[in-house]
């Protein structure tokens, strides 16, 4: 539910932010039952959501939601989202670190939520910095490398 749970750091929970196409969320979503402010942005028109701030764009795309977040000063943004979202971010150059955690079992997705699927190719843009197993699991960091293939 993206909150810290940390004692004493409640206050440092980071601020949702959701891009949709849709004007409504899916009726188990957390985020609605959240005390803050959260952010959803939608390209679908006007939308009216309990605890957020709608934020309407001509046209949904990672660079128009990067501007107006910037425009509040934030400029730094965790992506927890499915495959298309993720691809959509990296096919923009607008992602400098990556996080890649992975399971030692299969689990059931449908396609569309299926990083494998993605054709991800980390390996031509950035640099791998850590590779760890974590039990069965694993974790691989990845930094962008500039133009010039400098990390």
């Amino acid at each position: 539910s993206l909150d810290c749970r940390l004692p004493g750091m409640v206050t440092r929970s980071p601020l949702p932010v959701v891009m949709s196409h849709r004007t409504q969320l899916p009726v188990d979503c957390k985020l609605e039952a959240r005390a803050e402010a959260a952010l959803f942005y939608t390209d679908a028109g006007n939308a009216c959501l309990d605890g957020f701030e709608v934020v309407t764009v001509e046209t949904l795309t990672p660079e128009a939601v990067l501007r107006d977040l910037a425009a509040r000063g934030i400029t730094r943004v965790l992506l927890e989202c499915g495959p298309v979202l993720a691809k959509s971010f990296l096919d923009a150059g607008l992602v400098d670190t990556v996080a890649h955690f992975s399971a030692s079992h299969k689990l059931a997705l449908a396609a569309e939520n299926d990083m494998s699927s993605m054709g991800l190719d980390l390996a031509s843009g950035f640099e791998r910095q850590a590779s760890l197993r974590l039990g069965g699991d694993g974790f691989e960091s990845w930094q962008r490398r500039d133009n010039r293939g400098v990390v």
